[in-house]
């Protein structure tokens, strides 16, 4: 008897080695799912709190600080180049060229590259649910000086206010999507830039 029941408690400890490895790959495939949801949760939470960091430091804004920044001096002063008419005014007045393509041509700026930053704009806030604000720094942001940003608003004027913005020029447009921050942090970006 004592025989027998070694014989059948190796046999069954044989069973288990043989379940054993079954049973350990589901432990490690379990493991491995746990360590990539814990892993995609971080993530996540990582963009939250990046959304929620940003909200906080902004905060409610109330009616008397959005009045300060749209009045402000600064705002004013980059807002102003969204304009169509400034930049060529600058450029023939102050910067002496008798043709705007002369001063294209000075700054490596073609036509197509006024074009190009007009379409980005206009797709980045007509291509989808929500505006593509990263999009639009960037078009801007790509423009040597300011008088080329408002070459490019006359561009987005004449190719699409009257087509597809509802008569809209680029300020109006950009106004009508954007809130009160996104347009000062445009305005910022258009400031840091040389006039010519």
């Amino acid at each position: 008897m004592l025989v027998e029941s070694n014989q059948s408690g190796a046999s069954g400890a044989g069973s288990a080695a043989v379940a054993n490895p079954i049973m350990a790959v589901k432990v490690i495939f379990l493991v491995a799912v746990i360590i990539l949801v814990i892993f995609l949760l971080w993530k996540f939470m990582k963009g939250i709190s990046s959304i929620t960091g940003k909200l906080g430091e902004l905060g409610p804004m109330s009616e008397e600080e959005k009045k300060a920044i749209v009045l402000s001096p600064e705002y004013q002063a980059g807002l102003k180049w969204l304009d169509d008419r400034i930049g060529i005014e600058t450029v023939v007045r102050k910067g002496k060229f008798k043709k705007v393509s002369d001063y294209l041509t000075k700054k490596g700026v073609s036509a197509s590259v006024l074009a190009s930053s007009a379409e980005q704009i206009y797709k980045a806030v007509s291509g989808g649910v929500s505006e593509d604000e990263p999009a639009i720094y960037t078009a801007i942001a790509s423009l040597p000086t300011k008088a080329t940003v408002s070459l490019m608003a006359q561009v987005f004027n004449t190719v699409y206010a009257a087509k597809y913005t509802g008569g809209k020029r680029l300020a109006a447009y950009l106004s009508a999507y954007l809130d009160l921050t996104e347009m000062q942090t445009l305005t910022e970006i258009i400031n840091k830039k040389p006039e010519l």
